[in-house]
């Protein structure tokens, strides 16, 4: 007689038909459509703008460049839900005085896990820290960071620190991310010629650029325009460079010469297919499999034990299904483990009660002492995440 683990192999083998079966069907995939532009702090008019944002359509996300503070980003993100038929929520960076950097995200389709500024790309001090925001796209889990740029224009050797450092900070992320912004690295449309910043920030394949099929100038100084080159681009990083995706500069009729009404810079557009597949739900399992000796047993007219398998040299372990957990958040939100002086910067302390906010589990570290959404205003790095 021998022993029964011919059922248990059976239903072992077709659970791992069943696992495995996505990997040899076509992924599924989400469309994500986001939107780069310097939109001209100074010479613009901010309602003019919101009504040309608010006529695009099927825009998921806007990193902007160039925002006149808040109450701009605020017309911004309302000329975005207009478009859309969504609510947009923004969130504006604290540095650059007056050519800030705001990120608008359909709040209906994204939840925000945390948000930060990078201050050491403000070299000096005196431009723009890179804004970091990390979204989650609440139907399929999909997790990312989305980035917004602005690189020094008038201080080369600044610049192209910049472009290094954005080069390390890349390298070091986990999640895939979706970086915009006006870079000024001066992609000549003619001969490609361009600034060595943008050969810093691309070195080992850590960036790569997501280029339009056709190639126009994207800024347009004195009239005709005095250059003919590219300065705002959109880069992947990560797993993000593998995504398939397209992106084209908008060209509008009459766009240049610009007035003091419309930007001097035209937006870029580009359009992903991001894998889903085995994201969309919360516990995925890897079966390994395992051969399963079946030894002959001796019978007995009336056992008193339950019977045993007998040894072999090189017996086998037990085969397992293995959960993968998913990645944990910016900091754990089971207990009040935590204050203000546990962070370096109010954006640390920001992404940690957003976080712990998105988990149901409130200002559980009680960092945001007068209840008004920001955590840790005593900290350095600080701004203000408006929803």
């Amino acid at each position: 007689m021998k022993y029964a683990f011919t059922a248990l192999l059976a239903a072992l083998i077709a659970l791992t038909t069943w696992l495995q079966a996505p990997a040899h069907s076509p992924a599924a995939t989400i469309p994500l459509t986001i939107m780069s532009w310097n939109v001209e702090s100074g010479g613009s008019d901010a309602v003019t703008i919101a009504g040309e944002i608010a006529a695009f359509e099927g825009v998921d996300l806007w990193g902007l460049s160039e925002v006149n503070g808040d109450d701009d980003a605020l017309l911004y993100e309302t000329g975005a839900e207009v478009g859309e038929g969504a609510t947009f929520a923004r969130i504006t960076g604290t540095t650059g005085g007056a050519d800030r950097l705001v990120a608008l995200y359909d709040d209906d389709r994204f939840d925000l896990l945390g948000s930060s500024e990078l201050d050491e790309i403000n070299v000096g001090g005196n431009v723009r820290a890179s804004l970091v925001v990390t979204l989650e796209e609440s139907a399929s889990g999909v997790q990312f960071l989305f980035m917004v740029n602005h690189l020094y224009r008038s201080n080369e050797a600044a610049r192209h620190t910049q472009a290094t450092l954005l080069n390390e900070w890349a390298a070091a992320q986990s999640l895939p991310v979706i970086a915009t912004g006006d870079y000024n690295f001066d992609w000549d449309v003619s001969t490609e010629a361009h600034d060595l910043g943008y050969d810093l920030m691309t070195t080992d394949g850590v960036w790569e650029w997501l280029k339009p099929a056709t190639l126009t100038t994207t800024q347009c100084s004195g009239w005709p325009c005095a250059f003919n080159s590219v300065l705002d681009f959109v880069f992947v990083a990560g797993s993000a460079r593998d995504w398939q995706a397209t992106s084209e500069i908008i060209v509008c009729q009459d766009d240049f010469p610009d007035d003091m009404t419309t930007s001097d810079h035209r937006p870029v557009r580009a359009v992903f297919d991001v894998p889903v597949r085995g994201q969309d739900i919360s516990v995925s399992y890897i079966f390994v499999p395992l051969l399963v000796r079946q030894p002959e047993l001796e019978a007995t007219p009336e056992p008193t034990a339950m019977p045993t398998v007998e040894p072999t040299a090189q017996p086998t372990a037990v085969p397992t299904i293995v959960p993968t957990v998913p990645p944990s958040g910016p900091c754990p939100c089971n207990a009040n483990t935590l204050n203000c002086s546990n962070f370096s910067t109010q954006s640390a302390a920001q992404a940690c009660f957003d976080w712990c906010v998105s988990q149901g589990a409130g200002d559980i570290h009680r960092l945001d002492g007068n209840n008004d959404g920001v955590a840790c205003e005593s900290l350095p790095g600080g701004f203000r995440v408006v929803r």
